[in-house]
């Protein structure tokens, strides 16, 4: 699939799947993302870390669907391909929490900065 210039969503039914497990926020997007575009894949394959699924995309195992900031070091290294399909990105809402404190550390700052950028 990476040699493609572009995929449809019919394309994506045939392709074996790498996906979070059951619990996992990304699990649900995933799955609804199947829903809205009545996407049925025949194979499935579920892990537990984003890692082992990043792994298993490089290895040519199948495709997945993760954050552009899951996968920063490997679009950087050539070692992922983004297909640009219409309908995405997919938006999903995140919450920050933290101490019920006004002291933060200059870590702390940083971090959130970097978050609210993205």
């Amino acid at each position: 699939m990476a040699g493609k210039e572009s995929v449809s969503f019919s394309d994506l039914d045939e392709e074996i799947w790498i996906v979070r497990e059951q619990g996992s926020g990304t699990r649900e997007v995933t799955e609804q993302m199947f829903a809205d575009h009545k996407l049925i894949p025949e194979t499935i394959m579920e892990f537990g870390s984003t890692q082992i699924i990043k792994e298993s995309v490089e290895a040519g195992l199948g495709i997945s669907f993760l954050s552009t900031s899951a996968i920063r070091k490997e679009l950087e290294l050539v070692r992922l391909k983004v297909f640009d399909i219409p309908g995405f990105p997919i938006r999903r809402p995140f919450t920050l929490v933290t101490q019920d404190t006004a002291f933060r550390t200059k870590a702390m700052v940083v971090f959130f900065k970097a978050i609210k950028a993205n």
